[in-house]
């Protein structure tokens, strides 16, 4: 089963929701996520925008928290703005499933980085970009709790 694995398919879901949950469950997952959690509580304004990685201003979903998180780790010595332009380099633009792409290169199994993905972009789709940030983070906790999120059933 490669990244063509279809989700709606009748008897695949199950079998989704147990890739996540044990990529959440690993050791490298659940460093991931606490990296991700502290990725989404330091962001100054506690919020997450949806359809992109980052913007010029700085905004980010939840993947792009996590990258932009890391570049200021790298790179103590940079301003905010030089560290939004170096991760604009790395994921301006990039939707859907390339988002669960570029969290894989972040160190995310791709099942997780899509489920992070899709709910930040899909399933809080709805909601202001504050009570996205908020429900983010509340899915961190559940998976780092090694609780199944709502949103995967």
């Amino acid at each position: 089963m490669g990244r063509s694995f279809n989700v709606n398919e009748e008897g695949n879901y199950g079998l989704w929701k147990g890739r996540v949950l044990a990529a959440a469950r690993g050791k490298n997952g659940r460093a991931v996520l606490q990296e991700l959690k502290d990725a989404l509580l330091a962001l100054p304004e506690k919020r997450l925008i949806e359809g992109d990685v980052i913007t010029s201003e700085g905004d980010v979903c939840a993947v792009g928290a996590l990258a932009l998180h890391r570049k200021r780790a790298s790179f103590p010595e940079f301003t905010e703005q030089q560290i939004v332009e170096e991760v604009l380099k790395d994921a301006g633009g990039l939707d859907g499933e390339e988002t669960a792409d570029f969290g894989e290169l972040l160190g995310m199994k791709w099942c997780l980085s899509w489920t992070i993905a899709w709910a930040n972009d899909d399933y809080y789709s709805q909601l202001s970009d504050e009570d996205r940030y908020t429900k983010m983070l509340e899915t961190v906790d559940l998976l780092l709790e090694g609780k199944s999120p709502r949103l995967l059933g």
